[in-house]
């Protein structure tokens, strides 16, 4: 038998328009990403609302999505990018748009492409913003329904502008619900103003879901909050209210008004039952549809402001808290100790993946986050003291220790393998370490201080564990004079090629020189061991090494021309150069500029810089090769000397490393050593070529043991160009000194 309260009637929530009209619904997109444009007009471009279609106006900034807004007053509905000129660029146009224009009607949506800076909950419910998405959220389908729900809100507020009264209780209450932010005292708030606002006693409830329905807030019937609709006794009409939730509103003429409250779609629907004893009238009606979808945008707003505090201070990954958070936290740990902050002791332990680039590749990036997922989850176990624990970037996570912990179980934690893949894999760590008060008294200081610490470790000691001290900070700031210092002088053009001869040891001729770097900063040399890691990191080793490419083919020429001496110049390729796709297109345009070449170019590698990327690196060779240029590996012996990419890289030249000549006189072992790379390198059909060669003792050794070349102070240092050419003048066979 049907329950007899359910009203026969449900209105439509969307219904059709009275008469179609063709003027369009404007809808302006501001945001200073042209392609954003593009994809929202392709996405909406045959949308139709009531048979209207859409007219798009473009603005690429607040300052001219301001003009257009007070320009223009039809405006039906903004999409806002919440970043622009500045962070806070977005946020201040919606305050402009409704306090200053006074434009109370457009609808807004904001898109940002940095979930960390969502808007506070505040700015949502003062301003009235429609929805807030990042735009990576945004798929065809939900745009289309945001759109759709936009202009029926902005139709909507349009029809009640007739009745300002009602208008007015609308735009006021709402508001007001919203400054409270628990659910459940929302809905009984909700409830109470609809009472108000229809002048008769609270009596019904705000229900909520479908699978089942639950009461979410009651008044004046015997039924409590958080109870199963199906599961009342007390005269609701059950039926009616399930055909509510699952589309519609109206009222059953007989006193009992069901307001179907619209929701987003990852929230769930609900409706306010109120018993108002009279039959309604058309006005009232058009107002509570209305009332009906702000309170709907008021619920997901508080959705909104749960997820934005998610995306805000958790790490959507693996759950932790963030940076944020984790300041947030540590903050809060120094401030609420009661004690004196000598006897609060703690330490930051900031923890970051060796190599997991290399992870990410070869494995692929579903695993990689599975071995972060798990790396979290291991830390946390492993560490139960900890008053915090969070990732606060890519694979670096950060744990908030007492003083007492011991730093090595740090390396425990990871020691066993993690079964991400088939195989076990095992990981390497490195860590940075920061003490509380030592190095710090609050949570900025602190964080910024185990970065530190961990870019130290990162660097120099891979897969050990840096503890923070001033004389790291000292280091860093010497480094960042140097990095200004260094700009200036390659906007300058400061730094200038010296050569250091490499000699033929049977003959005691020069027959080349290796370009090194030089860099004279307020009268006094830098050494390369300095500034060539700075100008690495900082990607101005691109544009340095081009320079000295250039100066060293325009010495080579000029000497050639002088003494009529051919000499073959080595220059040193960086791994950044290796890597550039574009480097041999570059240096095919410089070497036409000086066609011919009057000596053989080499560009010379080390074995460390080689193996970084096997694949890529051969390419590149091969590349430089069809240029005409002979190939050199640097420091021979001292990385993975490995057969295989000898005879894959076929360079010209084996340089053997100075680790082995400097010992020569003394050690059998490098002895036995250099013999067995000068036999390799000539059964490849290569040169070899000694570098660090001192003494007469190294010469004759190295020359008894079939070695082609020689370079060292035993003849001369890296020379200026001037002492080279002068040098070049000598009679061949001549000793330094």
């Amino acid at each position: 038998m049907p329950d007899s309260t359910e009203p026969p009637l449900f209105r439509d929530e969307d219904p059709p328009a009275a008469a179609t009209e063709e003027r369009a619904w404007r809808v302006l997109i501001i945001d200073d990403e042209p392609e954003v444009h593009r994809a929202t007009r392709f996405a909406l471009g045959d949308v139709r609302f009531q048979g209207r279609p859409l007219e798009f106006l473009s603005a690429y900034s607040a300052a001219e999505g301001r003009r257009v807004l007070q320009q223009q007053d039809d405006i039906a509905l903004v999409f806002l990018d919440v970043v622009m000129e500045d962070d806070h660029a977005g946020l201040e146009l919606v305050r402009g748009i409704r306090e200053e224009i006074g434009n109370r009607d457009v609808r807004i949506v904001l898109r940002t492409g940095y979930p960390g800076l969502a808007p506070e909950y505040q700015v949502i419910a003062d301003y009235d913003i429609n929805d807030y998405r990042v735009k990576t959220e945004l798929s065809a389908e939900r745009l289309y329904a945001t759109t759709l729900a936009a202009l029926r809100a902005y139709r909507d507020l349009m029809i009640v502008h007739r009745s300002e009264e009602g208008l007015r209780f609308i735009v006021d209450t709402v508001p007001l619900l919203l400054r409270d932010r628990e659910r459940r005292r929302f809905a009984e708030n909700m409830l109470q103003q609809l009472a108000r606002a229809l002048d008769v006693a609270p009596h019904g409830a705000v229900i909520e879901g479908t699978d089942p329905p639950r009461l979410l807030a009651v008044a004046g019937i015997d039924a409590a909050p958080g109870e199963a609709l199906d599961s009342q006794g007390s005269g609701m009409p059950v039926s009616a209210i399930r055909r509510s939730l699952e589309r519609g509103m109206g009222d059953d003429g007989n006193g009992d008004l069901f307001v179907h409250i619209g929701s987003g779609e990852d929230e769930a629907p609900a409706v306010i039952w109120l018993h108002v004893g009279r039959p309604l009238e058309s006005v009232e009606r058009q107002l509570l549809q209305v009332f009906g979808m702000n309170l709907g945008v008021a619920l997901d707003n508080l959705s909104l402001y749960e997820r934005t505090r998610q995306l805000a201070f958790f790490d959507t990954l693996t759950g932790l808290g963030n940076r944020a958070l984790f300041a947030q936290q540590l903050d809060a740990l120094i401030q609420r100790s009661a004690t004196p902050a000598e006897s609060l002791n703690l330490q930051i332990a900031m923890v970051n993946i060796v190599r997991f680039r290399e992870f990410n590749s070869v494995l692929g990036r579903a695993a990689g986050d599975r071995l972060l997922v798990a790396l979290g989850q291991r830390l946390v176990e492993h560490f139960p003291e900890a008053h915090a624990a969070g990732r606060i970037s890519g694979d670096t996570f950060v744990l908030l220790l007492p003083a007492d912990t011991p730093p090595e179980r740090l390396f425990q934690a990871t020691a066993d393998p993690f079964d991400i893949v088939d195989t076990p894999l095992r990981l390497e760590i490195s860590a940075g370490l920061t003490r509380y008060p030592e190095d710090g008294t609050d949570a900025e200081t602190l964080l910024r201080n185990a970065d530190v610490a961990l870019g130290l470790a990162r660097r120099d000691h891979p897969g050990e564990i840096a503890a923070y001290s001033r004389a790291i900070d000292e280091g860093l700031a010497r480094r960042l004079n140097l990095l200004q210092d260094l700009r200036g002088a390659v906007e300058r053009d400061e730094l200038m090629p010296w050569f250091q001869p490499q000699i033929d040891l049977a003959t005691g001729e020069t027959v080349g020189a290796e370009v090194l770097l030089r860099w004279r900063r307020q009268g006094e040399l830098v050494s390369p061991a300095e500034f060539i890691p700075i100008a690495e990191s900082s990607g101005l080793i691109r544009p340095i090494g081009e320079r000295v490419l250039e100066l060293a083919l325009e010495y080579q020429r000029a000497l050639a021309r002088r003494y009529d001496r051919p000499c073959r110049l080595s220059v040193n390729l960086s791994a950044m150069q290796l890597a550039d796709e574009e480097f041999p297109a570059r240096l095919r345009r410089l070497l036409r500029r000086h066609e011919p070449l009057e000596a053989p170019l080499e560009m010379e590698i080390t074995e460390t810089v080689l193996m970084e990327d096997v694949d890529s690196s051969m390419a590149s060779l091969d590349a430089l090769r069809e240029l005409g240029l002979e190939l050199a590996i640097d420091d021979f012996g001292t990385g993975y000397s490995s057969l295989a990419y000898l005879r894959r890289v076929r360079p010209d030249r084996l340089k053997i490393d100075r680790a082995f000549i400097t010992p020569l006189e003394t050690s059998e072992d490098a002895r036995s050593i250099t013999r067995a790379i000068i036999e390799l390198g000539h059964h490849l059909g290569m040169r070899v070529i000694a570098e660090g060669v001192e003494t007469p003792a190294q010469r004759d050794l190295l020359l008894s043991m079939g070695c082609d070349e020689g370079q060292g102070f035993l003849w001369a240092p890296a020379l200026p160009a001037d002492e080279f050419s002068s040098w070049q003048a000598r009679p061949a066979g001549g000793d330094a000194g």
